[in-house]
């Protein structure tokens, strides 16, 4: 038995809508459809020659964890409700889990093994995906993205710092994870 027109055009309305992985470029970013509000998780590594912000984690068989992060996807319903995510990288692996409840968004980031030397710099960043209208403004340690009539508060559970080195356009909260860090 083939599936109606109707029944096709009710499935993609009921999963078009919520929070999910909806971009092909980065498991770390994270998009509320319809509006097309994002949230977009980064990560800034100095070492001792250089320095590396990603913003970008796909899984990729030739990551080596030096110049490639190696990125393994773990839990991830459907609907985008829970995610659960592990990247290593230079010598830190960290586990990012997303969690959504309607229009509420929540991301707990877990440092698994750091490297003392060179601390990692998490950073989640506000944006709108697919050159939807809408705006994002920073005040202390928050940022709002409005979009389609409805606004969302960002804040994280640790101090933020202005780091001048992360690579991003948008506003962002940023700290260097030691602990579990919520947004």
């Amino acid at each position: 038995m083939q599936p109606t027109i109707a029944s096709y055009a009710q499935a993609k309305e009921n999963l078009a809508k919520g929070w999910n992985t909806w971009s092909n470029y980065s498991l770390g970013q994270h998009v509320l459809l319809p509006t097309g509000a994002a949230v977009n998780f980064g990560l800034y590594k100095k070492g001792r020659t250089d320095e590396t912000y990603l913003n970008r984690f796909a899984v990729n068989k030739n990551a080596d964890g030096k110049y490639t992060p190696v990125v393994r996807p773990g839990l991830h319903s459907y609907s985008g409700d829970y995610t659960e995510l592990e990247i290593y990288f230079r010598g830190d692996r960290i586990k990012l889990e997303t969690a959504a409840y309607g229009n509420d968004f929540y991301m707990l980031v877990t440092p698994v093994e750091n490297d003392s030397a060179f601390p990692v710099l998490a950073t989640l960043e506000g944006g709108i995906a697919w050159n939807k209208a809408g705006t994002i403004t920073r005040k202390d340690s928050t940022f709002e993205i409005k979009a389609n009539s409805s606004s969302m508060e960002f804040k994280t559970t640790q101090r933020v710092i202005n780091s001048q080195y992360v690579n991003s356009i948008a506003p962002n909260l940023s700290d260097f994870i030691r602990q579990n860090r919520g947004f």
